[in-house]
């Protein structure tokens, strides 16, 4: 707060992480249970990154209707990567990856306020360059024969994108009950992509420059039935731009199409007059066109080869619920639920009619609830259970890539003293096995499916102190 005016305030914040860690280690059930996390490779997997972000906001208080912020930011991520592409504890194939990537954006925004109107007008840029390569070498399955066969390549995929928008919404209290709001914003994506392969010697050379340009409005209506309880309607576009897909070991590329989803809602408000208790409660429907599917082309390996494809029409609609309240001055509970159904509508992919299929990563239904403790003694524990359906990670293998449900009980229980937090923790204490995401081993070899898993019970206690 430059000469301690509250009116002018720059905020300034930088963030690292330095790991070795690997977070995308990828077990199979080669040697019995998938659950026995053992990891049978010839390569020991490698994962150490750094990550740097900057960030800088500016807020001005022009007058008592004016105010100005200003945000700016910058990530840098590299990260480098070595892992068993085979996955078994023969030398099959072993990869070497690398990623950078380099994000600088700048939003400015000017706000006017006066009793029961404002508005917000404003504009954002952006510039990333997103770089991806490896070269990986040793046996690999023919996708015709099956047999194995002597394979190299190195693969250097460049994405630079450039984003430009100007945006304005609008409040209105059109009177004390009825309250408006609009939006719309002006969206330009330009992408230019640069991808290159060689694959034992067959060479793919691909550079391509896309530009998509959308018009995203949004708008709601809301009334209030009382001094508790409201009501109101909601509509809101959204927009993902198209590019170029490039499976990298097949050497194959595919542009793809934006896609657009109209997205409707009605929802429930109510707070008590004491605000000791709140329920919020939503339905909504999403009518989802030329949805982007990813997808692995026969012989690929997933999470490189993957490719995007477009689906004609799909949809989601459910409900959600959530519930708060404040039984004591010192205890609060909550509890939520949501429902949903996701569908495909109209997609075939490689002759198969997906069409009645839902979504991968889409689970039925999920559910939480728990509460938070503080006394005045300075003891605290909260704690909170959540239930999430069983799904599936790969469409064209629904079955041999099935999520199981999972039941996560977390808690932390402490005492505070002045500056000084003292406590335990845990998380998924019921010790629940489920998965993360799996795939289709069969593709390259493997008898079954391998993946990332959920970790199990963590136990750990904490001291914090403050100044």
């Amino acid at each position: 707060q430059p000469f301690g005016d509250e009116s002018l305030v720059f905020d300034l914040t930088y963030f690292n992480v330095d790991s070795d860690s690997n977070p995308f280690g990828l077990v199979s059930n080669e040697t019995g249970d998938l659950f026995d996390r053992i990891q049978v490779v010839d390569v020991d997997d490698e994962y150490p990154f750094d990550f740097e972000q900057f960030g800088l906001e500016a807020q001005w208080q022009i007058n008592d209707h004016w105010s100005f912020t200003s945000i700016t930011g910058y990530n840098e991520i590299d990260i480098a990567q070595r892992f068993d592409g085979d996955i078994s504890a023969f030398d099959f194939l072993s990869v070497v990856a690398n990623i950078d990537e380099e994000i600088f954006s700048q939003e400015l925004r000017l706000t006017y306020d006066i009793d029961d109107f404002s508005v917000l007008v404003g504009a954002y840029y952006s510039d990333g360059d997103f770089g991806f390569g490896f070269s990986g070498s040793g046996l690999f399955p023919d996708p015709i024969t099956g047999d194995f066969v002597p394979f190299s390549t190195i693969t250097d995929n460049i994405e630079v994108i450039t984003q430009q928008a100007i945006f304005s919404k609008v409040h209105w209290d059109i009177t004390d009950d009825w309250h408006l709001d609009f939006g719309v914003r002006l969206n330009r994506e330009e992408r230019d992509t640069d991808n290159f392969a060689d694959n034992n010697g067959a060479v793919s050379d691909l550079s391509a420059s896309e530009t998509f340009s959308t018009v995203i409005p949004s708008f709601a209506v809301t009334y209030d039935l009382n001094s508790s309880t409201s009501v109101g309607v909601s509509y809101a576009r959204g927009v993902q731009a198209g590019g170029i897909a490039f499976a990298v070991f097949l050497g194959q590329s595919q542009p793809y199409d934006e896609e657009y989803t109209d997205n409707y809602e009605a929802f429930v408000r109510y707070s008590s007059e004491d605000g000791e208790f709140m329920v919020n409660a939503n339905v909504f429907y999403v009518d989802w066109t030329d949805q982007q599917v990813t997808t692995t082309p026969a012989g690929g390996f997933p999470g490189f080869d993957d490719l995007v494809e477009n689906a004609g029409e799909s949809s989601i609609r459910g409900i959600e619920v959530e519930v708060e309240w404040q039984a004591t001055p010192a205890l609060m509970t909550f509890v939520s639920l949501a429902l949903n159904k996701t569908e495909f509508e109209a997609f075939v992919l490689n002759g198969v009619d997906f069409s009645g299929t839902r979504f991968p990563q889409s689970p039925k239904s999920n559910f939480a609830l728990g509460f938070i403790y503080q006394g005045n003694s300075g003891f605290y524990a909260s704690s909170t259970f959540s239930y999430v359906d069983s799904t599936f990670t790969d469409l064209q293998a629904p079955q041999d890539t099935e999520i199981s449900s999972r039941s996560l009980l977390s808690a932390r229980v402490g005492y505070e003293w002045e500056d000084w937090q003292f406590y335990v923790w845990g998380e998924n204490l019921l010790d629940d096995e489920y998965e993360l995401g799996l795939f289709d081993g069969s593709a390259f070899g493997l008898n079954s499916a391998y993946g990332r898993l959920g970790e199990p019970r963590i136990l750990g206690i904490g001291v914090d102190v403050s100044w």
